[in-house]
């Protein structure tokens, strides 16, 4: 059974039907709802965590466990925000920041600041291994 709903007037609004239809609740609703993979929710949230500046290591994983993202869902969705990881020495004590691209350390001056030791190794082994596009042909030797 198919209504829509009218009235101007405040209040309760009247409902007036319109008969039987064939079509689903799904087709009337627009499409099937969707739900959210766990790793496009981590990576929303952590995008709009971040957004607000950068974040120690352990504000990160904080808001990880308050949120109920999984160590492995984060850590997908830092990659696919392409989130940077910058140590900070201040004297005895570092911290680690995860930074979005374009983001810098917040305004405290830091001793010595240095990426992380793997981040070089790392970006080399992807480029290394980059997916190949669909229909190129790899080379061998």
């Amino acid at each position: 059974m198919v209504f829509t709903l009218e009235g101007e007037r405040p209040g309760a609004p009247r409902r007036s039907w319109l008969g039987a239809t064939q079509r689903r609740a799904a087709d009337l609703l627009g499409g099937p709802v969707r739900r959210a993979r766990p790793r496009d929710l981590a990576r929303e949230l952590l995008e709009n965590f971040l957004l607000e500046g950068p974040r120690t290591g352990k504000q990160v994983w904080k808001f990880a466990r308050a949120s109920k993202i999984a160590e492995r869902t984060l850590r997908r969705a830092k990659e696919e925000l392409e989130v940077r990881t910058v140590r900070a020495v201040f004297g005895e004590r570092s911290a680690t920041y995860w930074l979005l691209p374009g983001q810098d350390l917040p305004d405290q001056a830091p001793v010595q600041v240095r990426e992380h030791e793997l981040t070089p190794w790392l970006n080399a082994l992807r480029e290394k291994y980059q997916a190949k596009p669909e229909g190129s042909k790899g080379t061998s030797a």
